[in-house]
């Protein structure tokens, strides 16, 4: 938003313009999907439904949204291991995958929820200090001081990713028909899936996201 001006009573007005800036902070919410490449991306159970509030499932109606830094703010945080996050770059678009429920078939409880915008990806090697880490992570990421000390000793996850949560998917895609609908192939590994634009085009019109949160 903009700021337009100011009533009488000294209260400021702001104005969001349509037009596209093309950077993915002054677009937000809508997604600006040309000329960038789109992913997959899994994400723990444990760590969804707190990273993406508004993504939780009709299984998870008695989660409450709890009023946690990392909860509120639309800049995302997380750290992982898989090597295709190699590939991610500032602008690309990130369709986020819910994992399987512990003891539940994939099949149906591992689910597509929500489009975020890469705003930037690092590795925790680049960093010189853990403080420099520590600092960097900020508050949108759901690993705590303690979680964040560990991995920095560990090395354990060392990438980390930076994304702005624009949409959550109306309708959530369960691994089934992301696979019926040859989103995405049985036999490859879930962690991190590249994406072509026909099928991040069949997953919106699946996840039933409206159109005027895309630029094209």
């Amino acid at each position: 938003f903009e700021k337009w001006g100011e009533k009488d009573n000294g209260e400021h007005v702001y104005v969001k313009n349509l037009i596209s800036k093309k950077d993915s902070l002054m677009d937000y919410p809508r997604v600006q999907t040309k000329g960038c490449n789109f992913h997959l991306l899994s994400i723990y159970p444990k760590y969804h439904t707190k990273l993406f509030p508004y993504s939780k499932l009709v299984t998870e109606r008695n989660h409450v949204i709890e009023d946690l830094a990392f909860t509120n703010t639309i800049e995302k945080v997380y750290l992982a291991a898989m090597s295709g996050i190699r590939n991610f770059k500032a602008g690309d678009v990130v369709v986020i995958y819910r994992t399987a429920e512990f003891g539940k078939p994939a099949e149906w409880s591992a689910v597509t929820t929500s489009i975020c915008s890469i705003l930037d990806v690092t590795e925790i090697n680049k960093f010189n200090t853990k403080e420099e880490f520590i600092k960097y992570c900020g508050k949108g990421t759901v690993f705590s001081e303690g979680e964040l000390n560990s991995f920095w000793n560990s090395k354990e996850y060392p990438f980390i990713i930076k994304m702005l949560y624009n949409i959550p998917l109306a309708k959530r895609i369960v691994r089934h028909d992301l696979i019926g609908q040859d989103i995405i192939d049985r036999d490859t590994y879930a962690g991190v899936i590249h994406l072509s634009e026909n099928q991040f085009s069949k997953l919106l019109e699946l996840g039933e996201v409206n159109e005027d949160f895309i630029i094209n």
